[in-house]
C-alpha cells in the first residue's frame, strides 16, 4: 500500500500530520536566514525580515494551492462538458470570463480600499472558506450557522485589536468589554452544548481560544510595537493558511488513492506537489531579485516586470486570496446553473 493510500479521508487522521508540517513551516518562515523577497513594501507595514519571509512563504504556498484549486475546477467542468448539449464547448470559456471579472473586482478593491482594511476583510472572509473546507475534509456534519458566525466574530475581534493596537492601547476598557461580550455570546448561543458535541466542538473551541487570546493582546497593546503586532497577526494567518494548504493536498491524495474521484489529477501526488511548490518559490526569488525580468523582457521590461510582480509580490497576495475565495464560492452556483440549462 502506498504512503498516500494510508491517509484516510474519512477521519481526521491526517490532521496531526498537517499540523506538524504547519508548525515546521512557521518556524522555517520566521527563522530563515536569507531574504526571500528583497524589498519590504511600505503598504504591508512590516518591519521584521522574519515576518516578511513568513508572509512571502505563505503567499507563494498560496499560489501553488490556487493552481491546484483551478485545476480541480477545470477538471470538474471537463466532466460536465461530457454532456451532449450544444453549449458544452462554452462552459470553460464562460467560467474563465467569470474568473477574469472576479479578479478585476478584487484588484479594484485593493486599489481603492486602504490596504490594511482590504487585507483584514480578506482574512476575515477566509474564515468561512476554511471552516467549510474542514467540514469536507473531516466528513463531519456541518456546524450550525451560529457556530460559524461566532467564529467569524471572534476572528474579526482578534483582527481589529491586533491591526489597530494603537487605538486599543488607549481604549482598553472598551476592548475588555468587547471580549466579555464575546464570551457571553458564545455562552448564550449554545457554547457549552457545542463543546460537548463532536461535530460542533472544534469551531466553538477555536472561537473561545481567539477571544481569550485577544483579551491578552488587548492588555498588552500599550507595549506592542508595529513589528510585534505584524508578527502576531502574520503567525495566525500563516498558520491557518499552511494548515489549509496541507489538508487540501492530503484530502485530494486520499480521494485519488481510494478511487473516489471521477477524474484524477495527475499532478496531485506528493512528489509533484513539492515540485510545483519549489518551482513557485524559485521563480519568486528570481523575480524578486529582478534577474529573470531582465532576461525575459527585452522588448517590454516594464510591462512584464509589472505582470510578474503582480503575481509573486507578497503585498498583492490578498488580491489572489480574495480571487480564490470568491471563485470558490461562485463555482457551485455556476455548476448548478449549467445543470439547469443543459
Amino acid at each position: 500500500m502506498s504512503q498516500a493510500a494510508t491517509i484516510d479521508d474519512s477521519t481526521s487522521g491526517d490532521g496531526p500530520i498537517c499540523l506538524a508540517i504547519t508548525f515546521f513551516l512557521l518556524g522555517i518562515g520566521y527563522a530563515l536566514p536569507v531574504v526571500m523577497w528583497p524589498t519590504i513594501d511600505p503598504s504591508l507595514e512590516v518591519k521584521s525580515t522574519g515576518t516578511m519571509n513568513l508572509y512571502t512563504l505563505t503567499a507563494w504556498g498560496g499560489l501553488a494551492h490556487f493552481f491546484y484549486a483551478w485545476r480541480g475546477q477545470n477538471l470538474a467542468l471537463g466532466a460536465s462538458s461530457a454532456a451532449t448539449d450544444s453549449w458544452a464547448w462554452s462552459r470553460r470559456p464562460m467560467f474563465f470570463g467569470i474568473l477574469a471579472l472576479i479578479l478585476g473586482v478584487t484588484a479594484l478593491g485593493r486599489w481603492f480600499i486602504p490596504v490594511r482594511i482590504f487585507d483584514g476583510v480578506v482574512w476575515v472572509y477566509f474564515i468561512p472558506h476554511f471552516l467549510k473546507a474542514e467540514g469536507i475534509f473531516q466528513k463531519r456534519a456541518a456546524p450550525l450557522r451560529r457556530d460559524n458566525a461566532l467564529m467569524l466574530m471572534s476572528f474579526a475581534y482578534f483582527s481589529i485589536v491586533i491591526l489597530a493596537h494603537e487605538f486599543w492601547a488607549e481604549h482598553q476598557v472598551l476592548a475588555f468589554s468587547l471580549g466579555v461580550a464575546m464570551m457571553l455570546a458564545i455562552g448564550y448561543w449554545g457554547g457549552l452544548a457545542a463543546l460537548r458535541s463532536q461535530d460542533r466542538m472544534p469551531v466553538t473551541l477555536m472561537s473561545a481560544f481567539l477571544v481569550g487570546e485577544t483579551l491578552v493582546w488587548s492588555e498588552y497593546a500599550p507595549y506592542m510595537s508595529p513589528t510585534f503586532a505584524d508578527g502576531v497577526y502574520g503567525f495566525h494567518v500563516a498558520g491557518a493558511s499552511f494548515y489549509h494548504y496541507t489538508r487540501a493536498y492530503a484530502f485530494g491524495i486520499a480521494r485519488q488513492s481510494t478511487g473516489s474521484m471521477k477524474l484524477a489529477d495527475l499532478w496531485l501526488s506528493i512528489p509533484r506537489i513539492l515540485i510545483v511548490q519549489m518551482l513557485v518559490i524559485a521563480l519568486g526569488i528570481l523575480i524578486g531579485y529582478a534577474w529573470p525580468v531582465k532576461l525575459m523582457s527585452l522588448s517590454s521590461p516594464e510591462l512584464l516586470a509589472l505582470l510578474l510582480s503582480g503575481i509573486w509580490a507578497p503585498q498583492f497576495f490578498t488580491v489572489w486570496v480574495g480571487w480564490h475565495l470568491l471563485s470558490s464560492d461562485a463555482f457551485p452556483y455556476y455548476r448548478r446553473w449549467l445543470a439547469r440549462s443543459s
